[in-house]
Parts: structure tokens; sequence; C-alpha cells
């Protein structure tokens, strides 16, 4: 998509989003993918990219986000309203001039999996988890992350 906007933008809600492909834009001042309302399971095993704003934007509930694939924008996955939600990455997320992984809301869920890679800050509200430790690659910029939250 070389055009304004998203390359895959759904305004609603929808149960499931499955990626095994590509998704890219190039758009001058859209993402990758934007889901305006609720997923039970967004789940990516393909490339998921954005030159300009978030590779994946998902603002309503997303109950499980799984990656084993590659997110890569000037922010990567960002779930500005996140309530307990459960992001698992085995992949890649980048976020080239925002943060690779942003959470908001609070009860969320980080799981950092064998040969995930995380490129940027994880940035995150109040009452979160962090399972995974160190993985190589994975870099937490914002020392707040873990002085506020409780690493299991």
């Amino acid at each position: 998509n070389a055009g304004r906007y998203e390359a895959v933008h759904i305004s609603g809600s929808v149960s499931y989003f499955t990626n095994s492909g590509t998704i890219a834009s190039t758009a001058t001042s859209g993402g990758g993918v934007s889901i305006g309302g609720d997923v039970t399971t967004f789940t990516n095993s393909g490339k998921v990219t954005a030159d300009t704003n978030a590779a994946v934007y998902i603002n309503g509930v997303a109950q499980t986000v799984n990656n084993s694939g590659t997110i890569h924008g000037e922010g990567g996955l960002i779930r500005p309203n996140a309530t307990k939600t459960t992001g698992i990455n085995a992949g890649a997320i980048e976020g080239t001039s925002g943060p690779a992984i942003q959470f908001g809301g609070q009860d969320n869920t980080l799981v950092l999996k064998t040969g995930a890679i995380v490129l940027g800050a994880v940035d995150a509200a109040f009452q979160q988890q962090f399972k995974g430790g160190q993985v190589p690659g994975h870099q937490l910029r914002e020392q707040r992350f873990l002085a506020r939250h409780q690493q299991v």
C-alpha cells in the first residue's frame, strides 16, 4: 500500500485476525494494520511493516496477541487501551522511533519466548507482568518499566 492510509484498516471488531503473509505500508500517514474495535485473538506469523506510524495498532480490547513473525514500524505493537491483554512474542517487534510495544490500561502480561527480539522501548502502564527475562536483542530503554512492574 503506497497510499495515504493503513494497508489494512478494520473500523469495527473482529473475533480473529491472522496474518501469515506480508502486510506493508509505505503510506505517508498510515500504519500497517489498524483495528478500531476489539479483537479476541491477533496472530502474526508473517511480516507487518509500516514506514510511518505503528505497524500494528489495536484501539479496542485484545485478549491475546501472538507474534512469531516480524512487526516493524515507527511504533511496533501499540495497544493504548489494553486491559487484561496477553502479548506473546516469539518473533521480532521493533519500534524505530516510538515504543516497540506499548500497553495502556492495566493487568496486561508480556511473554517473551525463546528467540524473541524486542528492539525499542517497552512502554507499559501500571500493574503489568513481564515474563521471559533478558533475551538476546531485547532492550528495555525505560528503566521505570523494571522499577514499577513485577518480573515473574
